[in-house]
């Protein structure tokens, strides 16, 4: 993290390796820089700065850090089986399936709150009363504020809001909400968007409220609702609110965006008719967002928020896409043909509104962007299929620059980085300046191509003496030995090979005789 290059690291998990490396564009070898054989006994995880390297065992799970990798301290948990740290890493909490349906209601073990530095239990919950997916990656029904001031839960009646360091419980009863369905936090704001389905007579409702008054900011109805999805933009301007509504056998989308900075939270919606959206994606520090349409061969929309006006960009009509990647810092994004799409990648420029480049990865399963936005990365996992594993490294415009084939590989997952110290204002002049920083980058990439280009000349140079020290003294021995070989072949030379007289035969083999009568006219 305090590389001077400003290189990213990545972490990959195969057969019961685990190893770390440099993404080192110009060389063409990757050496880890960690290396280690049953690290973990599942997975890994990184924390949300890449301060930790989270590892599973059956007893719990051990953070490591620094620039030798040591072990930090330890959660002791049996049976975790997913984790999920609190934006600014102070806090893990730890889930462990084993413990959901005999609990202790008095000391509950299946979910337990840690506090990170001091490795003390701060809290311990009852699991959730619905069946958690193995393929489950986060701990949804539990979430943390962006500042890691609240976490948020649905208890039985409504959402339940505790307030750290001491976990006590926030009183919301001033705007109680029954029957939460589902809830996410604002990225940047102490506030809650939620929704809840009809209940007799009553409409769907979608609510944003302010935490920790528990005031209502914006409310909006909805019916026929069949399901809801709540989308926040990454700096919390904006919030999505996707529903799917069926009427007998007719199906619609609708996509409500409301401005969450301006007063009273107007809102403005798209209607899709006859048509169900799979992935809805927000551009991340941006204004626009796609969407992937259900279709056999998939449509991808665009679409952008200007000012005060929802507008449509371009539709990319009937793609081989199953999967929406946007670069962590927007305008690029990759459209993944993953499944039944064998690995069809494009990589495309939304600012240009322009397919820079289409490759493939064959079987690829997976997609995941390093934090810079240069560079994006796609592999075969596994536990998805089990030929053709390994990954590739591409730059954001789909030039490929490592292919590297592992058997039995797991995870690829790109360290995350800390916020910029920098004031929003530095970098904007950082971003005007980019043409001459971009120069000298450049020129400091050529050179160290160039290092590596030397280093490369080198070793083979070295190989080749090596292969000489010991050929030369058997040439020699072979050209003292060229007498007593004359004499073996009574006095023919046979050394050089294009002393000979090549001769052709040709032998007819009777195989088969057939006697016919041809009748004459």
């Amino acid at each position: 993290m305090m590389d001077i290059r400003g290189l990213s690291q990545f972490v990959c998990r195969f057969a019961d390796d685990t190893e770390i490396f440099w993404n080192e564009v110009a060389r063409t070898k990757l050496d880890p820089v960690l290396k280690r054989k049953n690290f973990t006994d599942s997975i890994v995880q990184w924390s949300p700065h890449g301060s930790y390297l989270a590892t599973f065992h059956n007893q719990g799970i051990i953070l490591w850090g620094g620039n030798s990798w040591n072990k930090v301290i330890r959660f002791q948990h049996p049976g975790v089986k997913l984790i999920e740290f609190s934006p600014r890493e102070k806090y893990l909490v730890t889930y462990s399936p084993q413990f959901q349906l005999d609990d202790n209601t008095d000391d509950p073990q299946c979910i337990l709150v840690w506090d990170v530095r001091t490795g003390k239990k701060v809290k311990g919950f009852s699991g959730p009363s619905h069946r958690v997916d193995s393929s489950n990656t986060n701990i949804s029904w539990l979430q943390w504020s962006y500042d890691d001031r609240f976490l948020a839960r649905i208890g039985e009646k409504s959402i339940l809001v505790y307030q750290t360091p001491d976990m006590s419980l926030v009183d919301l009863k001033s705007n109680l909400i029954q029957g939460v369905k589902d809830f996410c936090w604002s990225p940047t704001n102490h506030y809650i968007a939620c929704w809840v389905p009809e209940s007799g007579n009553q409409a769907a409702r979608v609510l944003v409220l302010d935490i920790p008054s528990g005031k209502e900011k914006r409310q909006q109805n909805f019916f026929n609702v069949a399901d809801c999805k709540l989308h926040w933009q990454s700096n919390g301007d904006f919030l999505c609110v996707q529903v799917e509504c069926q009427v007998k056998t007719k199906k619609s989308t609708y996509l409500d965006v409301f401005r969450i900075r301006e007063k009273e939270i107007p809102d403005e919606v798209i209607q899709l008719k006859d048509i169900s959206v799979i992935q809805f994606a927000w551009e991340p520090k941006g204004t626009k967002f796609a969407i992937l349409t259900d279709a056999q061969r998939p449509d991808v929309s665009f679409y952008h928020i200007d000012g005060k006006k929802l507008e449509h960009l371009k539709t990319l009509e009937k793609k081989a896409v199953s999967k929406l990647s946007w670069s962590p810092q927007g305008q690029f994004i990759v459209l993944g043909g993953f499944k039944q799409f064998n690995g069809v990648l494009e990589f495309f420029n939304t600012q240009e509104m322009e397919t820079m480049s289409i490759q493939e990865h064959f079987m690829a399963t997976d997609v995941d962007w390093d934090p810079t936005g240069r560079f994006v990365a796609t592999y075969v996992c596994h536990w998805k299929t089990q030929i053709e594993n390994g990954y590739n490294i591409w730059t954001f415009q789909g030039r490929l620059i490592h292919h590297i084939m592992k058997e039995k590989f797991f995870q690829f997952i790109w360290r995350p980085r800390p916020p910029p110290l920098l004031s929003a204002e530095k970098i904007k002049e950082i971003k005007t300046k980019l043409p001459s920083y971009s120069k000298r980058y450049k020129n400091e990439d050529r050179h160290k191509a160039m290092e590596e280009a030397e280093k490369q000349k080198k070793k083979r140079k070295e190989l080749r003496n090596e292969f000489n020290a010991i050929i030369n003294p058997r040439k020699k021995e072979w050209q003292e030995q060229k007498e007593q070989r004359k004499a073996l072949r009574g006095g023919v030379e046979s050394d050089n090979e294009d002393d000979y007289e090549e001769r052709e035969e040709f032998v007819e083999e009777e195989i088969e005789v057939k006697e016919e009568v041809i009748p004459v006219a």
